[in-house]
């Protein structure tokens, strides 16, 4: 099954990083997306904050860019985890990412 989730976004909260019992570094932050899209041949406004991780050094360089308010491209898939109260939340893994203008 396909889960690839792609789109636009601005860094909305403080970049933090963790690192596994196993010693793999992640970076967790929040974005927020706002857009315009068609639905049904009608305008409609479109906005949400998504919890991210970027998982592994691969991404140590271009966390040292994500500040609030930086815009960028993000391409990833979709899961959830589980917080410290047992509730499910929606987390975008990245997989790319590239800051935009």
């Amino acid at each position: 099954m396909m889960n690839s989730f792609t789109l636009d976004a601005i860094i909305s909260d403080n970049v933090r990083e963790e690192e596994s019992p196993f010693g793999v570094r992640s970076y967790w932050c929040y974005i927020k997306h706002r857009s315009q899209q068609v639905e049904n041949f009608e305008q409609r406004s479109c906005w949400f904050s998504i919890a991210m991780v970027l998982v592994g050094d691969k991404f140590s360089e271009i966390v040292k860019h994500l500040a609030l308010g930086v815009k960028v491209k993000v391409q990833g898939f979709l899961t959830t985890h589980q917080n410290l109260k047992g509730n499910n939340q929606l987390v975008l893994h990245v997989l790319q990412i590239e800051l935009i203008d």
